[in-house]
C-alpha cells in the first residue's frame, strides 16, 4: 500500500502518523494477540466494542495534548504498531508514552526503537515539556532494551503492580 501524502513524522524506518479508523482491524488484532498484547498491557481480550467505545474517546482528544499514532513502515500506511503520547489521569508532569509493534513486523528488530525515537524527536522537537516517562514489566526484557537505547532510565520499581500468569 503506498503511503499517502499526510505530514509525516520520521524515523529511519518507519514513519508516525494519527491513527485511523481504517486500523482498528489491525489495531483489534494485535492487542488480541497473546504475545504482543499482554506484554503492551491487555492481560485479557478485548471486544470489538470495548475497543469501539475507546476509538470514539481517541479520535477526540488527538492533538490536543495527546497523540494516538500508527507506525507504518516507510513508503506504507500498513499498521504495525502504535506510539502513544498521553496525560490523562497522570499525577506525573510530562506525558507517558506506550508503544507496540505487531508480530507481523518482526519483533526485537529495531522497529520500535526508531518509531520511539521518532515520537521523542517529535515532542521534545515541538512542545516545551521536560518528561517523557513509561512504565513495562521488567520481566519484557525487549521493551526494556528498547527504552533504554533510546535513553530511558530506571527511576523506580513499583512492586506487585502486575499479575501475569497467576504470578
Amino acid at each position: 500500500m503506498a503511503a499517502s501524502g499526510r505530514a509525516r513524522i520520521r524515523g529511519r524506518r518507519v514513519w508516525l502518523r494519527a491513527l485511523e479508523e481504517s486500523d482498528l482491524p489491525a489495531y483489534k488484532r494485535a492487542v488480541n494477540s497473546v504475545e504482543v498484547g499482554a506484554w503492551a498491557g491487555y492481560p485479557w481480550p478485548h471486544s470489538d466494542a470495548s475497543i469501539d467505545r475507546w476509538w470514539q474517546d481517541v479520535r477526540t482528544n488527538h492533538g490536543e495534548g495527546e497523540y494516538w499514532f500508527t507506525v507504518s513502515p516507510i513508503g506504507s500506511d500498513e499498521f504495525i504498531g502504535t506510539v502513544w503520547l498521553w496525560s490523562r489521569g497522570s499525577r506525573l508532569d510530562g506525558l507517558e508514552l506506550s508503544v507496540f509493534v505487531t508480530e507481523e513486523a518482526g519483533l526485537g528488530n529495531g522497529i520500535g526503537s526508531d518509531a520511539i525515537d521518532a515520537a521523542l524527536d517529535f515532542i521534545f522537537g515541538s512542545y516545551e515539556i521536560e518528561r517523557v516517562w513509561l512504565t513495562t514489566e521488567t520481566e519484557n526484557a525487549r521493551a526494556v532494551r528498547a527504552f533504554e537505547k533510546c535513553g530511558f532510565r530506571v527511576d523506580g520499581t513499583i512492586r506487585h503492580h502486575f499479575r501475569r500468569e497467576g504470578q
